[in-house]
């Protein structure tokens, strides 16, 4: 018992120290505890008796922040997310989940016992940041939906749309439209977001274009 309570001092001990680290990081309460709740209910669902819990775990906080990356990026650009940015506000979750989750901290006793001796295992988890890719072929022509999109055909003939979403480097050119680059060979940096579409009220997934360079 007294083993037991030493890890769980521990362990609180290690979340304000959580705290403490994720400050200049400062996700909205709203959705901390929006996220707090989506993350808690998934832990409810997973095996206790599994031997990868702390894998799981980090799964469910995953899952949550991913789903919510586009109201996180109203208040930090996403575009210069790092690992200590996303270690930080995973912790900040964390915390969070610490205060609002029995489970969280159940599961979280587990592990630190399966790691045996004094050691005490917290979950700490990184959101990953995302990824710049590139796209090559012809611009077809822009698209004014919910947002604008340019819409460029590759090799294969299929069509590819990327929204423009913020200013990049060319970006003043297409002002008044495309009717003169139509045709032209481009190359397009672009990141996959998910955003807030009013036309459909919902979330979407977007490739939005960071550079666009003709070839």
């Amino acid at each position: 018992m007294k083993k037991v309570f030493q890890k769980f001092l521990y362990l609180c001990i290690c979340l304000v120290s959580i705290h403490l680290q994720a400050q200049d990081v400062k996700l909205p309460q709203p959705l901390l505890e929006k996220m707090s709740k989506e993350t808690c209910d998934c832990i409810k669902k997973l095996d206790q008796k599994a031997t990868d819990l702390e894998t799981q775990v980090a799964s469910c906080v995953q899952q949550s922040m991913m789903g919510h990356m586009s109201e996180m990026g109203e208040v930090i650009d996403l575009s210069k997310m790092n690992e200590d940015i996303g270690r930080k506000m995973g912790m900040q979750l964390a915390s969070q989940l610490a205060k609002t989750c029995p489970e969280f901290i159940e599961i979280s006793m587990k592990v630190a016992e399966t790691k045996g001796g004094n050691s005490t295992s917290k979950v700490i988890v990184e959101v990953p940041p995302p990824i710049e890719r590139i796209f090559s072929g012809k611009i077809k022509r822009l698209d004014n939906l919910d947002f604008t999109y340019f819409v460029v055909e590759g090799e294969d003939k299929k069509e590819n749309s990327f929204v423009w979403l913020s200013r990049f480097e060319t970006s003043d050119k297409f002002l008044a439209g495309i009717d003169k680059y139509k045709g032209t060979k481009v190359r397009v940096n672009y990141m996959e977001q998910e955003v807030y579409s009013f036309k459909t009220k919902n979330y979407i997934k977007v490739k939005e274009v960071k550079s666009l360079s003709f070839e």
